[in-house]
Protein backbone atom coordinates (compact mmCIF):
# COMPACT_ATOMS: atom_id res chain seq x y z
CA UNK A 1 0.00 0.00 0.00
CA UNK A 2 1.65 3.25 -1.26
CA UNK A 3 -0.33 5.48 0.88
CA UNK A 4 -1.23 5.96 4.49
CA UNK A 5 -4.63 8.12 3.71
CA UNK A 6 -5.69 10.76 5.33
CA UNK A 7 -7.76 13.30 4.08
CA UNK A 8 -8.63 16.89 5.55
CA UNK A 9 -12.15 17.78 4.66
CA UNK A 10 -12.39 21.53 5.47
CA UNK A 11 -15.70 21.66 4.80
CA UNK A 12 -16.91 19.64 8.06
CA UNK A 13 -16.37 20.96 11.18
CA UNK A 14 -18.18 19.06 14.96
CA UNK A 15 -21.43 18.24 15.81
CA UNK A 16 -22.60 18.65 19.34
CA UNK A 17 -24.99 16.61 19.98
CA UNK A 18 -26.88 13.63 18.52
CA UNK A 19 -29.97 15.46 17.77
CA UNK A 20 -27.90 18.40 16.17
CA UNK A 21 -26.26 15.65 13.94
CA UNK A 22 -29.33 13.72 13.35
CA UNK A 23 -30.86 17.51 11.58
CA UNK A 24 -27.38 17.67 9.95
CA UNK A 25 -28.24 14.59 8.27
CA UNK A 26 -31.62 14.99 7.08
CA UNK A 27 -31.04 17.96 5.15
CA UNK A 28 -27.72 16.59 3.76
CA UNK A 29 -29.89 13.90 2.35
CA UNK A 30 -32.32 16.02 1.24
CA UNK A 31 -30.16 17.87 -0.74
CA UNK A 32 -28.20 14.99 -1.86
CA UNK A 33 -30.50 13.78 -3.41
CA UNK A 34 -32.03 16.74 -5.07
CA UNK A 35 -28.22 16.62 -7.08
CA UNK A 36 -26.17 18.90 -4.42
CA UNK A 37 -22.69 17.43 -5.41
CA UNK A 38 -21.31 19.38 -2.21
CA UNK A 39 -24.30 17.31 -0.34
CA UNK A 40 -23.29 14.65 -1.93
CA UNK A 41 -19.63 14.60 -0.76
CA UNK A 42 -20.37 15.39 2.67
CA UNK A 43 -22.84 12.26 2.82
CA UNK A 44 -19.81 10.24 0.96
CA UNK A 45 -17.26 11.47 3.71
CA UNK A 46 -20.21 10.65 6.94
CA UNK A 47 -20.28 6.76 5.46
CA UNK A 48 -16.76 6.71 4.76
CA UNK A 49 -15.41 7.90 7.98
CA UNK A 50 -18.77 6.23 10.38
CA UNK A 51 -19.35 9.88 11.68
CA UNK A 52 -22.69 9.55 13.71
CA UNK A 53 -23.79 7.30 11.06
CA UNK A 54 -22.52 3.31 10.60
CA UNK A 55 -19.96 3.08 8.48
CA UNK A 56 -20.79 2.12 5.03
CA UNK A 57 -18.33 1.59 2.00
CA UNK A 58 -20.90 0.87 -0.39
CA UNK A 59 -23.07 4.04 0.40
CA UNK A 60 -20.07 6.07 0.55
CA UNK A 61 -18.66 5.08 -2.97
CA UNK A 62 -21.61 5.64 -4.69
CA UNK A 63 -22.30 9.02 -3.14
CA UNK A 64 -18.80 9.86 -3.73
CA UNK A 65 -19.26 8.78 -7.23
CA UNK A 66 -22.86 10.91 -7.47
CA UNK A 67 -20.76 13.70 -6.71
CA UNK A 68 -17.64 13.09 -9.13
CA UNK A 69 -19.82 12.98 -11.85
CA UNK A 70 -20.11 16.56 -11.67
CA UNK A 71 -16.75 17.33 -10.89
CA UNK A 72 -16.02 17.42 -7.47
CA UNK A 73 -12.55 17.33 -6.96
CA UNK A 74 -12.51 16.00 -3.00
CA UNK A 75 -14.96 12.86 -4.31
CA UNK A 76 -12.93 11.82 -7.37
CA UNK A 77 -9.61 12.09 -4.72
CA UNK A 78 -12.02 9.70 -2.46
CA UNK A 79 -12.59 7.21 -5.48
CA UNK A 80 -9.27 7.46 -5.91
CA UNK A 81 -8.71 6.13 -2.32
CA UNK A 82 -11.29 3.52 -2.86
CA UNK A 83 -9.78 1.97 -5.72
CA UNK A 84 -5.74 2.03 -4.33
CA UNK A 85 -7.40 0.04 -0.96
CA UNK A 86 -9.73 -1.71 -2.75
CA UNK A 87 -12.78 -0.49 -0.37
CA UNK A 88 -15.77 -2.02 -2.04
CA UNK A 89 -14.41 -2.39 -5.04
CA UNK A 90 -11.60 -4.64 -6.27
CA UNK A 91 -8.07 -3.16 -6.04
CA UNK A 92 -7.23 -1.66 -8.92
CA UNK A 93 -4.18 1.05 -9.05
CA UNK A 94 -4.12 1.90 -12.47
CA UNK A 95 -7.77 3.48 -11.27
CA UNK A 96 -6.56 4.43 -8.14
CA UNK A 97 -3.87 7.12 -10.24
CA UNK A 98 -6.36 8.01 -12.80
CA UNK A 99 -8.84 9.54 -10.33
CA UNK A 100 -5.75 11.50 -8.00
CA UNK A 101 -4.82 12.88 -11.70
CA UNK A 102 -8.10 14.19 -12.08
CA UNK A 103 -8.66 15.88 -8.96
CA UNK A 104 -4.83 16.80 -8.59
CA UNK A 105 -5.49 18.39 -11.80
CA UNK A 106 -8.27 20.46 -10.73
CA UNK A 107 -5.52 21.36 -7.91
CA UNK A 108 -7.17 19.43 -5.19
CA UNK A 109 -3.84 19.25 -2.51
CA UNK A 110 -4.65 15.64 -1.02
CA UNK A 111 -4.82 14.65 -4.67
CA UNK A 112 -1.62 15.86 -5.48
CA UNK A 113 -0.34 14.13 -2.33
CA UNK A 114 -1.42 10.90 -3.20
CA UNK A 115 -0.10 11.05 -6.38
CA UNK A 116 3.17 12.24 -5.25
CA UNK A 117 3.45 9.33 -2.75
CA UNK A 118 2.24 7.19 -5.64
CA UNK A 119 5.85 8.17 -7.88
CA UNK A 120 7.71 7.70 -4.94
CA UNK A 121 6.42 4.64 -4.13
CA UNK A 122 8.58 1.30 -5.34
CA UNK A 123 6.43 -1.73 -4.90
CA UNK A 124 7.54 -3.10 -8.37
CA UNK A 125 8.51 -0.66 -10.08
CA UNK A 126 11.29 2.30 -9.85
CA UNK A 127 9.99 5.23 -8.37
CA UNK A 128 9.85 8.54 -10.22
CA UNK A 129 11.34 10.84 -7.91
CA UNK A 130 10.74 13.95 -10.36
CA UNK A 131 7.45 13.12 -10.46
CA UNK A 132 6.92 12.64 -6.66
CA UNK A 133 8.84 16.14 -5.94
CA UNK A 134 6.80 17.85 -8.80
CA UNK A 135 3.22 16.96 -7.25
CA UNK A 136 4.42 16.89 -3.80
CA UNK A 137 5.52 20.51 -4.39
CA UNK A 138 2.02 21.50 -5.49
CA UNK A 139 0.53 20.32 -2.35
CA UNK A 140 3.25 21.43 -0.13
CA UNK A 141 2.69 25.14 -1.26
CA UNK A 142 -0.51 24.83 -0.53
CA UNK A 143 0.27 24.27 3.41
CA UNK A 144 -0.63 20.41 3.19
CA UNK A 145 1.33 19.28 6.04
CA UNK A 146 2.37 15.60 4.67
CA UNK A 147 3.66 16.65 1.43
CA UNK A 148 5.64 19.16 3.06
CA UNK A 149 7.00 16.72 4.96
CA UNK A 150 7.83 14.03 2.00
CA UNK A 151 8.88 17.03 0.18
CA UNK A 152 11.92 17.68 2.71
CA UNK A 153 12.50 13.68 3.16
CA UNK A 154 13.27 14.26 -0.58
CA UNK A 155 15.61 17.31 -0.18
CA UNK A 156 17.08 15.80 2.76
CA UNK A 157 17.63 12.69 0.65
CA UNK A 158 19.05 14.18 -2.36
CA UNK A 159 16.13 12.26 -4.33
CA UNK A 160 14.94 13.91 -7.33
CA UNK A 161 16.76 16.85 -6.21
CA UNK A 162 19.88 18.05 -5.10
CA UNK A 163 20.43 17.31 -1.39
CA UNK A 164 20.06 20.56 0.53
CA UNK A 165 19.47 20.35 4.45
CA UNK A 166 18.57 24.18 4.63
CA UNK A 167 15.58 23.43 2.23
CA UNK A 168 14.93 20.15 3.51
CA UNK A 169 14.58 22.00 7.32
CA UNK A 170 12.44 24.25 5.85
CA UNK A 171 10.03 22.45 4.84
CA UNK A 172 10.14 20.34 8.02
CA UNK A 173 9.79 23.06 10.34
CA UNK A 174 6.35 24.67 7.93
CA UNK A 175 4.94 20.98 8.91
CA UNK A 176 6.04 20.59 12.01
CA UNK A 177 4.40 23.99 12.99
CA UNK A 178 0.99 22.42 11.89
CA UNK A 179 0.99 20.08 14.38
CA UNK A 180 2.61 17.41 11.90
CA UNK A 181 4.15 14.75 14.90
CA UNK A 182 6.94 13.30 12.25
CA UNK A 183 8.02 16.41 10.86
CA UNK A 184 8.30 17.78 14.89
CA UNK A 185 10.43 14.92 15.53
CA UNK A 186 12.21 15.60 12.11
CA UNK A 187 12.80 19.67 13.49
CA UNK A 188 14.27 18.07 16.75
CA UNK A 189 16.70 15.54 15.08
CA UNK A 190 18.17 18.38 12.57
CA UNK A 191 18.63 20.76 15.40
CA UNK A 192 20.26 18.16 17.90
CA UNK A 193 23.07 16.92 15.02
CA UNK A 194 22.96 20.89 13.30
CA UNK A 195 21.42 19.60 10.34
CA UNK A 196 20.39 22.39 8.01
CA UNK A 197 20.20 24.50 11.16
CA UNK A 198 23.03 25.24 14.02
CA UNK A 199 22.80 23.15 16.61
CA UNK A 200 20.51 24.06 19.79
CA UNK A 201 19.78 21.08 22.89
CA UNK A 202 17.10 22.93 23.93
CA UNK A 203 15.15 23.44 20.45
CA UNK A 204 15.59 20.15 20.12
CA UNK A 205 13.68 19.32 23.00
CA UNK A 206 11.14 21.52 22.52
CA UNK A 207 10.81 20.41 19.14
CA UNK A 208 10.81 16.36 20.67
CA UNK A 209 8.44 17.54 23.54
CA UNK A 210 6.13 18.75 20.57
CA UNK A 211 6.17 15.75 19.17
CA UNK A 212 5.58 13.82 22.41
CA UNK A 213 2.45 15.53 22.96
CA UNK A 214 1.59 13.73 19.62
CA UNK A 215 2.34 10.70 20.77
CA UNK A 216 5.90 10.18 18.26
CA UNK A 217 7.79 7.54 20.16
CA UNK A 218 10.67 8.20 19.20
CA UNK A 219 10.56 11.68 19.95
CA UNK A 220 9.20 10.77 23.20
CA UNK A 221 12.74 8.49 23.69
CA UNK A 222 14.87 11.68 23.08
CA UNK A 223 12.89 13.28 24.95
CA UNK A 224 13.64 11.28 28.17
CA UNK A 225 17.28 10.89 27.05
CA UNK A 226 17.72 14.86 27.28
CA UNK A 227 16.29 14.43 31.18
CA UNK A 228 17.89 11.11 32.37
CA UNK A 229 21.12 12.68 31.01
CA UNK A 230 20.96 15.75 31.99
CA UNK A 231 22.02 17.48 28.89
CA UNK A 232 20.73 21.29 28.35
CA UNK A 233 18.45 20.75 30.99
CA UNK A 234 18.48 20.22 34.53
CA UNK A 235 18.85 16.27 34.99
CA UNK A 236 15.03 15.17 35.90
CA UNK A 237 14.17 10.95 36.37
CA UNK A 238 10.50 11.59 36.93
CA UNK A 239 10.23 13.23 33.55
CA UNK A 240 12.79 10.90 32.09
CA UNK A 241 10.64 7.60 33.56
CA UNK A 242 7.59 9.11 32.14
CA UNK A 243 8.87 9.87 28.70
CA UNK A 244 10.26 6.48 28.57
CA UNK A 245 7.18 4.59 29.89
CA UNK A 246 5.07 6.49 27.28
CA UNK A 247 7.02 5.08 24.50
CA UNK A 248 8.33 1.83 26.01
CA UNK A 249 4.53 0.82 25.49
CA UNK A 250 4.73 1.76 21.81
CA UNK A 251 7.84 -1.03 22.17
CA UNK A 252 10.03 1.69 21.33
CA UNK A 253 13.46 -1.05 22.04
CA UNK A 254 15.52 1.68 23.21
CA UNK A 255 12.87 2.97 26.02
CA UNK A 256 12.15 -0.01 27.23
CA UNK A 257 15.98 -1.03 27.64
CA UNK A 258 16.14 2.52 29.93
CA UNK A 259 13.47 1.89 31.51
CA UNK A 260 14.77 -1.19 32.48
CA UNK A 261 17.81 0.23 33.97
CA UNK A 262 15.97 2.73 35.96
CA UNK A 263 13.65 -0.10 37.41
CA UNK A 264 16.73 -1.62 38.30
CA UNK A 265 18.49 1.04 39.58
CA UNK A 266 15.47 2.26 42.14
CA UNK A 267 15.68 6.19 40.64
CA UNK A 268 12.28 7.96 41.04
CA UNK A 269 10.56 4.21 41.47
CA UNK A 270 11.06 1.39 43.95
CA UNK A 271 13.55 -1.26 42.91
CA UNK A 272 12.65 -3.79 40.61
CA UNK A 273 14.71 -6.42 39.29
CA UNK A 274 11.83 -7.95 38.22
CA UNK A 275 9.93 -5.34 36.00
CA UNK A 276 13.92 -4.95 34.86
CA UNK A 277 14.50 -8.18 33.30
CA UNK A 278 10.67 -8.08 31.86
CA UNK A 279 11.44 -4.87 29.86
CA UNK A 280 14.58 -5.73 28.68
CA UNK A 281 14.01 -8.70 27.53
CA UNK A 282 11.10 -7.20 25.51
CA UNK A 283 13.55 -4.84 24.03
CA UNK A 284 15.95 -7.80 23.36
CA UNK A 285 13.65 -9.53 21.20
CA UNK A 286 14.88 -7.70 17.78
CA UNK A 287 17.91 -8.89 18.56
CA UNK A 288 20.01 -5.70 20.14
CA UNK A 289 23.06 -6.87 21.35
CA UNK A 290 23.25 -4.22 24.27
CA UNK A 291 19.64 -5.19 25.67
CA UNK A 292 21.17 -8.83 25.66
CA UNK A 293 23.92 -8.13 27.48
CA UNK A 294 22.74 -6.31 29.75
CA UNK A 295 19.84 -9.32 30.22
CA UNK A 296 22.33 -11.08 30.79
CA UNK A 297 23.66 -9.55 33.44
CA UNK A 298 20.15 -9.37 35.07
CA UNK A 299 19.59 -12.95 35.00
CA UNK A 300 22.60 -13.89 37.16
CA UNK A 301 21.27 -12.05 40.10
CA UNK A 302 17.57 -13.48 39.68
CA UNK A 303 16.20 -16.14 41.43
CA UNK A 304 14.32 -18.88 40.43
CA UNK A 305 11.46 -17.61 41.97
CA UNK A 306 12.07 -14.32 40.22
CA UNK A 307 12.81 -15.62 36.52
CA UNK A 308 9.84 -16.95 36.69
CA UNK A 309 7.92 -14.02 37.79
CA UNK A 310 9.65 -12.55 34.62
CA UNK A 311 8.60 -14.54 32.37
CA UNK A 312 4.58 -14.11 33.71
CA UNK A 313 5.45 -10.12 33.74
CA UNK A 314 6.83 -9.86 30.19
CA UNK A 315 3.03 -11.32 28.83
CA UNK A 316 1.75 -8.63 30.81
CA UNK A 317 3.51 -5.86 29.34
CA UNK A 318 3.35 -7.45 25.80
CA UNK A 319 -0.70 -7.47 26.23
CA UNK A 320 -0.14 -3.42 27.51
CA UNK A 321 2.16 -3.19 24.45
CA UNK A 322 -0.66 -4.05 22.28
CA UNK A 323 -3.50 -2.19 23.32
CA UNK A 324 -1.62 0.89 23.80
CA UNK A 325 -0.54 0.57 20.06
CA UNK A 326 -4.10 -0.47 19.31
CA UNK A 327 -5.18 2.49 21.48
CA UNK A 328 -3.13 4.60 19.03
CA UNK A 329 -3.96 3.67 16.05
CA UNK A 330 -7.98 3.81 16.71
CA UNK A 331 -6.62 7.79 17.84
CA UNK A 332 -5.19 8.41 14.64
CA UNK A 333 -7.74 6.80 12.54
CA UNK A 334 -10.46 8.11 14.37
CA UNK A 335 -13.63 9.72 12.07
CA UNK A 336 -13.43 13.25 11.83
CA UNK A 337 -16.42 15.15 13.80
CA UNK A 338 -18.39 18.28 12.97
CA UNK A 339 -19.18 21.38 14.52
CA UNK A 340 -22.62 22.33 15.85
CA UNK A 341 -21.69 26.08 15.06
CA UNK A 342 -20.88 26.05 11.60
CA UNK A 343 -22.85 24.66 8.54
CA UNK A 344 -22.07 22.53 6.03
CA UNK A 345 -19.93 24.56 3.52
CA UNK A 346 -18.95 24.78 0.13
CA UNK A 347 -15.13 23.39 -0.53
CA UNK A 348 -15.13 25.78 -3.75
Amino acid sequence: MFISIVIIISSLALFSSRAFAGQIYDDIIERAEAGDRVAQFNLGVMYYDGADVPRDYEKAFYWFEKAAGQGHDGALNFIGVFYELGLFVPKDLGAAVEYFEKAAEMGKESAQFNLGMYYLDDAGREPDYCKAREWLEKAAMKGYARAQCNLASLFYRGEGVEADLEKAFEWYEKAALQGHEASQYRVGLMYKYGEGVGPDDLMALEWFERAAENDHAPAMTFAALYYYEGEAVKRDIKKAFEYFERSAMQNDCLSLLYLGKIYYGGESVEADIVQAAALTVISATDGDEAAAEILDGYKKELSEEQAAAVAIRVKTLEVKIAEELARIDKLRAAPKKYDSNVRWLPLE
